[in-house]
């Protein structure tokens, strides 16, 4: 095994590493949605794309010993982009690796939602342009301390975007919240290839511009590559960088029990312990004589909800095993997506008081004697009014939340 095998093969495992790292290192709520997942499996990058950048930088900085042979040879000026190529087809295995586990991470649990497969177009380019930048960077300079820098130094480059440098290039996720609703700016995406094809074409030729390597194609092709990165640049600065759109996805993955409760494709996984908590408490409030609507829709981008049905909005870390009961009940006194929820000028404090007291009088229902309140009164109203009174107030309070009527809810000590 040779020298550069060996090297390949050990920062193969650290690739590997890595990715568990990024992928894994907060849990995997992502399994179970598609795009979510390949956000993850992509946003691996962010930390295996400085490591192949270091390995490069090691390799060509290694080839400056047999610079005399090297530069004097027929395509000599080619050794720092061959040296680019190992590293960024060592990251691109890892990958590979990484892919095929996260994939079937997903596809062992229930899941559904896009699956923007298009979008994996750019790890090949992302990885190419670290591992260019690298070879370049330890050619020019094949100091040690350089090989050490590298890989800090292209992290920092990735994240500079996320202090208002630039636009984001390098830095693709993973996001922290789910991508239910949502898939990836075709346009955006095309400039950031474009982007990245530039920059890793003029570093990979600038060994043969020094050397005068033919001098007017390697100038002209220099020239042709910057051209490519200035035309991505323009193009995320004049339309943005912001890389997700609407994917139209809407909440179709239904449980048929009473409430129906129905949840993005994306959030299948989520399904069952959703609908089985929220069909818990409509009883509650169903038994209580209240007109609990019967279907539940969960509110994802693009989407919020349709006249009759409740509204469910789940946290950002949505695929879950459990959803707890105080989630539960907050979600069930939520009957309608009335627009004044989102308007600019928000509902009378009393609105969002009365959800928040009717999800802790079905809390005390089920067995919670000390739910959160959200002030004194409201926990001597739980404690000490007759049942009957606080059932009435429930109803009357739970139907005006379904009709909209809004500004009419008086909470239970004002009245």
């Amino acid at each position: 095994m040779t020298t550069t095998v060996r090297r390949a093969a050990a920062v193969l495992v650290v690739v590997v590493g890595l990715e568990v790292l990024v992928v894994a290192g907060h849990g995997t709520p992502w399994r179970g949605e598609w795009n979510w997942t390949l956000d993850h499996l992509v946003g691996t990058t962010v930390l295996t794309g400085p490591a192949v950048g270091a390995f490069a930088a090691w390799l060509a900085a290694g080839e400056r010993s047999r610079a005399t042979l090297n530069d004097g040879a027929f395509r000599g000026w080619m050794v720092p982009a061959r040296m680019a190529a190992v590293a960024a087809l060592t990251g691109l295995a890892g990958f590979a690796l990484g892919l095929v586990a996260g994939l079937l991470a997903t596809a062992t649990v229930p899941h559904g939602g896009p699956f923007a497969g298009w979008f994996l177009a750019i790890v090949p380019l992302l990885l190419a342009c670290y591992a260019a930048l690298g070879a370049i960077a330890g050619h020019l300079w094949p100091q040690r301390i350089v090989v050490v820098l590298v890989a800090p130094a292209l992290f920092l480059l990735g994240t500079a975007a996320a202090l208002g440098i630039g636009p984001n290039v390098l830095r693709q996720g993973p996001t922290t919240g789910s991508l239910a609703g949502t898939t990836w700016d075709a346009g955006v995406v095309a400039f950031q290839e474009l982007c990245l094809l530039g920059v890793t074409l003029a570093a990979l030729v600038v060994p043969a511009v020094l050397l005068g390597v033919a001098p007017k194609v390697a100038r002209g092709v220099l020239a042709g590559a910057l051209a490519l990165a200035v035309v991505g640049v323009a193009g995320l600065e004049v339309g943005g960088d912001y890389s997700f759109v609407s994917s139209g996805e809407r909440p179709s993955a239904c449980a048929e029990r009473a409430p129906r409760v129905c949840l993005a494709p994306s959030h299948r996984r989520s399904l069952g312990p959703v609908a089985g908590q929220l069909q818990r408490v409509g009883a509650v409030l169903a038994d209580a004589g209240a007109a609990v609507p019967a279907t539940y829709v969960e509110e994802i981008p693009g989407y919020r909800g349709s006249p009759g049905s409740g509204l469910v909005i789940l946290p950002a870390h949505a695929n879950v095993d459990r959803y707890p009961l105080f989630a539960a009940s907050h979600a069930i006194a939520l009957p309608a997506p009335c627009p004044a929820w989102s308007a600019e000028k928000p509902p009378p404090e009393s609105a969002f008081a009365a959800r928040e007291l009717i999800a802790s009088w079905v809390q005390t229902r089920l067995g919670n004697d000390q739910p959160p309140v959200f002030s004194p009164e409201a926990g001597a109203w739980l404690r000490s009014a007759p049942a009957a009174t606080q059932q009435d107030w429930v109803v009357a309070a739970f139907d005006a939340l379904r009709s909209c009527r809004l500004d009419q809810i008086r909470l239970p000590w004002d009245e």
